[in-house]
C-alpha cells in the first residue's frame, strides 16, 4: 500500500504515521519480525544465560520469538471459518506468549 504524503513526513518526523497506530498490533508485529530476522542474519554472538549455550540455541530462541509475532498478523489475518475462530485463536496466542516469554526473557540481549 501507497503511504500518502502526510504519512510519510509523519514518519519522517515521529517514525510512525498516525495510520500506524490504527491496528498498532499488527505495525508492531511486522516491524518485530523484520527486525529480529535481521538480527538473526547477522547475529556474531549470543548471550550467555537463560539456556543460551550456542548460536543454535540462540538461533531457536530468536526463531520463537519472530513466530511469536507473526502468531499476531496470522490471527488477524486470518479467514473466518465457523466453528474454527477459538481454536486458531487459542494456537496463536500460546504461539504469541510463548515467542514473548523469550522476548522479555531476552530483551535485554536484542543487539549486536
Amino acid at each position: 500500500m501507497e503511504l500518502s504524503k502526510k504519512a510519510k513526513s509523519q514518519r519522517i518526523k515521529h517514525h510512525f504515521a498516525t495510520s500506524d497506530v490504527w491496528n498498532f498490533c499488527d505495525t508492531n508485529a511486522a516491524a518485530q519480525i523484520h527486525a529480529l530476522t535481521e538480527l538473526k542474519e547477522m547475529a556474531h554472538g549470543h548471550p550467555v544465560y537463560g539456556g543460551i549455550e550456542t548460536m543454535d540455541d540462540w538461533y531457536a530462541a530468536l526463531d520463537k520469538m519472530i513466530d511469536g509475532w507473526q502468531a499476531v498478523l496470522d490471527l488477524e489475518n486470518w479467514k473466518f471459518v465457523p466453528g474454527e475462530y477459538g481454536k486458531v485463536r487459542d494456537a496463536c496466542e500460546q504461539r504469541f506468549h510463548e515467542g514473548m516469554e523469550l522476548y522479555v526473557k531476552f530483551y535485554w540481549s536484542l543487539w549486536d
